[in-house]
């Protein structure tokens, strides 16, 4: 992300830099300070981060450093699947827990994830991986009715399902 100075911004410059957003706030804290101590501005106090690299744009210019920090922690962890999630639930819902609980994993589409869905719960009661059933069953209406229970979203080619408990 980049730190940038407000003093300068709005004197008509512009002044930061680049970093890597650490795990923990205190560190982020520290490197905010280090970047404003460098300002050509002597009155440097305020800072905005005024770009992103693969973080949701929904975090702003003055996100909750906390949050920020974990959403870096658990991207390394699990990638593309935790901007997935603040798509879906927002930025508060945001910790660890929430995301192990919520996430089913992923699949080509949408369609993709509730056929298999289907055919679990169609061979949990026949029995048969493929049976006479599956020729009557309605996969679309199976499908919609599935949408109340689970969010997904599709982030380059890939469909991230989280379910809503």
């Amino acid at each position: 992300m980049w730190i940038g100075c407000l003093a300068t911004h709005n004197s008509g410059g512009m002044y930061g830099k680049w970093v890597d957003i650490p795990e923990d706030a205190e560190d982020l804290k520290e490197e905010i300070k280090r970047v404003l101590s460098k300002s050509p501005e002597p009155m440097a106090e305020e800072w905005a981060f005024m770009d992103y690299s693969n973080v949701p744009s929904s975090f702003g210019e003055n996100p909750d450093l906390e949050k920020l920090c974990e959403y870096a922690r658990l991207y390394e962890e699990h990638g593309e699947a935790i901007t997935a999630f603040i798509e879906i639930f927002g930025i508060d819902y945001l910790s660890e827990d929430t995301f192990d609980d919520c996430f089913r994993g992923t699949w080509d589409s949408w369609e993709a994830f509730s056929d298999e869905e289907a055919d679990m719960m169609l061979e949990q009661y026949t029995g048969k991986e493929n049976s006479f059933l599956t020729s009557y069953f309605d996969y679309e209406k199976w499908s919609r009715d599935l949408s109340y229970d689970y969010n997904s979203w599709d982030i380059g080619g890939v469909c991230y399902v989280f379910s809503n408990h």
